[in-house]
This record gives structure tokens, sequence and C-alpha cells, in this order.
């Protein structure tokens, strides 16, 4: 908000423009300006004393001392007259002075007699108004010498203080519009990455189609088309997720519950832990994990019986370096388990998705009440701090 160029206009209007840049007609009283009417009370020994500023129609007072009313019509001003002439300006008997004497504030209530005045000036050098003494008692002598350098210097510093305003007002309009840019920045890129993941969903989609056609006429053994088909599925599942959020995280207990639904019938999953934001790509990596878990459960472990559950419970602990998350999926009431004679693909989907996405691996246990997976991974892998 720089100051406005008025070299080109009249007194008046370069007046007016001078003052909507301050932005101080009609603000509320501050210290500064009223310690400095009492100053200039107490400096030139006058019952009145104001800070006048000279609008389009009317004096405003920002400060005063002695005078009832908050501004006056500008038919009534002394200032706008004090303006006109340039200069610090006194009139030592208004009532016996031709400009003055017929005013109605000087003709009737408050009756003033004596009027001196040093002028406010912007920094560009325009003339807004006066900080000005009254008496109600005529000063054939004016102020003194003394008493007119003390006014003038106490406009001085009105005028710095209406300078200090405008700067802040004009850093804090400049820090408002830069903190709209940054939200209608914030907004835009939110809006870009919702597009981006609907086209990634409307994409799995595609693949899941093409797959399914592709696989249907090919000599192709059924349960591999079927694992193919679920783990496209998985993940369009953990991008609804995103969607659903800020499409930059997700919850970690809405991943989790929406990865075990399809196979959750009875409530046969107890899932707990602490919220975690998940990044995108971890919280796909997660889906895929999850949905392995859950198959090789219902095919051979714990969902395989009517009695079987399993539990998923994760936590934040202190690591070496920096905060760990630990992950862990226990089934119970299926049959007993041993070690697989050699590792499969799903097995090996898991662990190369931890490493490759999150920097986490995945331990398979086996003992014989139920498969344990414990899966760990530093919590920066799975949440971005920035998000």
């Amino acid at each position: 908000m720089a100051e406005t160029d008025t070299r080109d206009r009249s007194p008046d209007a370069a007046r007016i423009a001078a003052l909507d840049d301050l932005a101080i007609l009609d603000t509320e009283p501050e210290p500064g300006f009223d310690d400095t009417v009492l100053l200039a009370c107490q400096l030139c020994a006058t019952p009145v004393a104001l800070i006048s500023l000279v609008a389009e129609d009317r004096q405003w007072f920002k400060a005063r001392v002695g005078f009832p009313a908050c501004e006056t019509p500008l038919s009534q001003s002394v200032c706008s007259l004090a303006l006109r002439q340039g200069g610090t300006f006194a009139v030592p008997d208004l009532a016996r002075d031709e400009r003055t004497k017929d005013s109605p504030l000087v003709a009737g209530h408050p009756f003033i007699r004596f009027y001196a005045g040093a002028p406010l000036r912007t920094r560009g050098g325009v003339a807004v108004g006066m900080l000005c003494v009254i008496d109600t008692e005529p000063r054939p002598g004016g102020l003194s010498e003394v008493q007119t350098r003390g006014l003038e210097a106490l406009a001085r510093q009105v005028e710095a203080q209406l300078e200090l305003r405008r700067l802040l007002a004009e850093r804090a309009k400049e820090a408002e519009e830069r903190l709209a840019a940054e939200a209608a920045d914030r907004r835009h890129q939110e809006l870009l990455k919702l597009e981006l993941g609907h086209r990634l969903k409307n994409v799995l989609a595609l693949v899941h189609s093409i797959a399914d056609r592709t696989l249907r006429g090919a000599e192709v053994p059924a349960e591999a088309r079927s694992a193919l088909l679920l783990r496209i599925r998985a993940l369009g599942q953990a991008q609804d997720i995103l969607l659903a959020g800020s499409a930059e995280a997700a919850s970690m207990s809405a991943l989790v519950r929406a990865a075990v639904e399809p196979h959750g019938h009875g409530g046969r999953f107890r899932v707990s832990g602490p919220e975690i934001a998940v990044d995108a790509k971890a919280a796909l990596m997660l889906a895929l994990a999850l949905h392995e878990l859950s198959t090789n459960a219902a095919k051979y472990g714990a969902l395989s019986s009517p009695g079987g559950t399993v539990e998923i419970g994760w936590s934040v602990v202190a690591g070496g370096g920096e905060p760990v998350v630990r992950l862990v999926w226990r089934e119970s009431g299926g049959p007993a388990v041993a070690p697989p004679r050699r590792e499969g693909f799903g097995t090996r989907l898991i662990g190369r998705a931890l490493a490759e996405t999150v920097g986490g691996t995945a331990v398979l246990e086996y003992p014989p009440g139920g498969l344990v997976c414990r899966i760990e991974a530093p919590l920066s892998g799975f949440s971005n701090p920035a998000l």
C-alpha cells in the first residue's frame, strides 16, 4: 500500500487521497495521539488542543482535550482556513478576524477566541490537518517563540505517528494478501491432487477391467487371476481412503479397517493403535500388505475357521535416531500353522513393498497358535511431517 501520488491533483483532492491512504478517519483513540494533545495544552497554557484532520466535508479530531465534539462541519473549521494559509497559523482574536468572526464556534458555544496551529503533513508533503491549541480568551501576543517551536515539534511527532500507522497498515495488508495467496495456492494444489487421485482411481479401474478380460481368455489358473484382480482392487480401496481425506495423507485406522473389511464379517478383526497420518505412497503399500495377509488368513489361517480372529495393533516407539512405527498382525483360533516350505509371492511382495516405499521390514512368525507378522518402519516413512 504505497503512498498515493498526489502531484497532479488539487490540494483538496490530494488531501482526501492522502487521508484515505492513512486510513485513520473514525478510528479509535490511541495513547500516543492523546498524550500529544495533553502536552500541547500544557505547553501553550490553553484549555483546548486538537489533532484535527480535514476531510471532504468535515473536520474530525483524532485526539482532543477540552472540546466536546469529535468532529464539526467543514463550514465551522478554522483548521481548513489554516491549511490554506500554509505553515504555522495563529489568530489572536477570532471574534475580530473577518475570516472567522461569523463562525458558529466563535459567535456561539463554545465561544472560542484564540487559535494557533501547526500543519500535519504526510511523507509526501500533503497537509492533511492541524495540531492546534484553542482558548476562550483572546491572546493579542499569540504564542511565544518557545511555544511556537514546541507546537511545531509536537506536530512533527504526530506526523511520525501517522507515518508509522501507515507503514504498519501497509505491512498488515501485505501479510494478509500473502496469506490469502498462499491459501489460494494450497487450495489449487489440493484440487490438483484430488484430480490426480481420481484419475489414478480411474486408471486402476481400467487396469482391473483389462486384466480381467485378458486373463479370462488366457490359460491362467483361476486362483492366480483372482489374486491379481483382488490386489488391484485393494489399491483402489486405498485410493478411495486418500480421496476421502486430503489426497496427501490418510488415517492409519481408516486404511487398516478398509483393507480388512471384505474379510471381517462377524467382527473377526480387532484393530487398535494411535492415529497416524499415512502419506499416499505408504498408504498404497500398507493396503497391499494387509490385503495379502487377509487373503492368506482366509485361505490357510485364522479366517479359514469359524471362530478364528485377527488382532491388528500398532504403536510408535522411540528408535535409535527417530520414532519407529511397529504394526503387529496376530492370528488366533484357526488351524495350527507351520513355516512354509518356500516363500510365497505374497510374502515377497510385502517385504519388497515395505523396503522400497517406507524403508521398513516385515518378519513372519509361525507359532502353532497362529501366524504373526511384525512390520516395522521409520515414522517418517509412514507419515510425512510436512503434511
